[in-house]
């Protein structure tokens, strides 16, 4: 009977073989147990990884949609309550009119009405949210409504000037 030999190097390389792996695994399962993600997702997912990133890439842009989305809802919100607001105003100085034409008030407060709803409307046209103006159509970086009563209001120069010129005469001449 032949004995064969067996080699210690082979054993010894084999044991040093799993000895590696084993430190590879550790290491790996750590890192999953530590960030409670898998290590290599397209080891884990094989075929799949192709879904994944596209789930992700749906996720973002999703969630792109949904920050919009509420940026648009703050905007129509704003929008909503100017608009109750000039409902107001407008309200009120319909009441000021009508009391006016009935004989109620003097001319010197109705003006004062006019004025303030003037002032009020301005006020609330020229509303913004996260710096854009509401009321300014595509130019929501532009002020839509100047003041008209301001010195030097081109609005109240160009005013004047087709008062004098259809009347003939200023509006404060008495």
């Amino acid at each position: 009977m032949k004995a064969t030999a067996v080699s210690s190097a082979a054993i010894s390389n084999a044991m040093r073989y799993q000895q590696m792996r084993m430190q590879s695994d550790l290491v790996k399962a750590t890192k999953e147990s530590t960030t409670g993600k898998v290590a290599d997702v397209g080891l884990a997912l094989g075929g799949r990884t192709t879904q994944a990133v596209t789930f992700q890439r749906d996720l973002d842009r999703l969630n792109g949609i949904i920050d919009s989305n509420a940026l648009v809802a703050a905007r129509l919100t704003s929008t909503q309550d100017a608009l109750g607001q000039l409902s107001d105003v407008a309200q009120n100085f319909l009441s000021a009119l009508t009391s006016a034409v009935s004989g109620d008030s003097s001319t010197s407060i109705t003006q004062q009405a006019g004025a303030s709803a003037l002032q009020q409307m301005t006020g609330i046209l020229n509303t913004s949210v996260n710096g854009e103006y509401l009321f300014a159509g595509t130019n929501t970086d532009v002020k839509p409504v100047d003041d008209f009563t301001a010195a030097g209001s081109p609005a109240k120069a160009a005013f004047d000037a087709s008062f004098v010129a259809y009347f003939g005469f200023t509006q404060s001449d008495p």
